[in-house]
């Protein structure tokens, strides 16, 4: 009997024991989970802090970035313009034919559009703008060269006149382009030239009555304003540059070659001394004569009547390229389409004086 409730005291006092410990664990718990929610509060506190902070930084970057975009551009336009009025400059100034296709070259390359990124504020809308700038500049410039020459404009690709000579240079780098981001390549492809070409193309359109003037881009109604000019470009370009292949095969421009010599190679068949060009040169004449030939295909393509100097028909048509088995390959092959190009171009049916 005492026995008895020995061991149930002894078991009471383990079970008081156990609950007083378990409510020391409690407390316990309770103080370390209100810690642990202080805490909690507290990393809330920063994170929305560094929230603020974060979105305080990304507004002050985009600012910045905006900042930065609008100098550029700002930058871009100035400067720019600035390097086409030096390159003008230049080309009026230079003595020789090749210098001022040198500045000339320059000029055509500095166009705004030329340096067109794609990204940011440089929009379609943007280059399309960029586009009609260029494209009256450079119309209005053609226009007033051919105004200041009055009665000595002409057709003649080897005229001594400084200012024929400027626009010769003019006329002859119109397929430069000066992308200097090769994923915008194929946008850029489109120099002036390219330019040009798409604005006479939708002159038939127009008249027609197919499309109304005003559905056209602005660049092309520009190239349509100043169509007369257009055209005069490419007619101008066939016949210099078809001079300087000439000038270039026999060794030097045309217009230095004697006269008792360019009478022999206007009346009697004459052999082209492809052997004294090594391959660069060759290559260089090669593409010459296709940029001729490539500004008569648009003239014939627009439906205009095709015109080549009388001369210069002579010199191409009078030429002889000989066959050499011992050629390389791809000297034959150059060979070969200057051929064809300078048959194509002997082809033309008009000539002008």
């Amino acid at each position: 009997m005492h026995l008895v409730a020995f061991c149930s005291l002894v078991m009471a006092c383990s079970v008081k024991d156990d609950l007083d410990e378990m409510h020391k664990s409690t407390v316990e718990m309770n103080k370390t989970t209100l810690e642990m929610r202080d805490a909690t509060t507290r990393m809330e506190q920063k994170t929305a802090a560094m929230q603020q902070t974060t979105a305080s930084m990304a507004t002050t970057t985009e600012a910045l970035n905006q900042n930065t975009i609008n100098t550029y551009q700002d930058l871009r336009h100035g400067t720019s313009a600035q390097l086409r009025a030096i390159a003008i400059e230049k080309m009026r100034a230079a003595k020789s034919q090749v210098e001022k296709i040198v500045y000339a070259a320059s000029y055509v390359r500095a166009f705004e559009f030329q340096l067109w990124k794609g990204q940011g504020r440089d929009d379609e809308a943007k280059l399309n703008n960029q586009r009609d700038d260029a494209v009256n500049e450079y119309l209005r410039m053609i226009k007033g060269i051919c105004m200041d020459l009055g009665a000595k404009l002409t057709m003649s690709p080897m005229s001594s006149d400084a200012r024929m000579q400027d626009l010769y240079a003019l006329v002859t780098v119109i397929h430069l382009v000066d992308s200097n981001d090769p994923g915008l390549q194929d946008e850029m492809d489109r120099g002036m030239e390219k330019l040009l070409e798409e604005g006479l193309k939708t002159k038939k359109q127009v008249e027609s009555g197919a499309i109304g003037a005003t559905a056209l881009t602005t660049y092309m109604q520009s190239v349509l304003l100043y169509e007369p000019y257009a055209r005069l470009v490419f007619e101008l370009r066939q016949n210099f540059l078809a001079a300087m292949f000439v000038g270039d095969m026999v060794g030097g421009p045309a217009r230095t070659v004697s006269l008792v010599q360019k009478l022999k190679m206007t009346l009697l068949l004459w052999v082209a001394p492809t052997q004294s060009h090594n391959t660069a040169a060759l290559n260089q004449l090669r593409d010459m004569i296709n940029e001729a030939m490539e500004s008569r295909q648009i003239l014939v393509d627009l439906g205009y009547p095709v015109t080549l100097h009388k001369s210069i028909r002579r010199l191409l048509a009078n030429m002889r390229i000989e066959e050499n088995a011992l050629e390389a390959a791809d000297r034959q092959q150059t060979l070969n389409v200057i051929r064809s190009s300078v048959e194509q171009i002997v082809s033309m049916d008009a000539e002008a004086e």
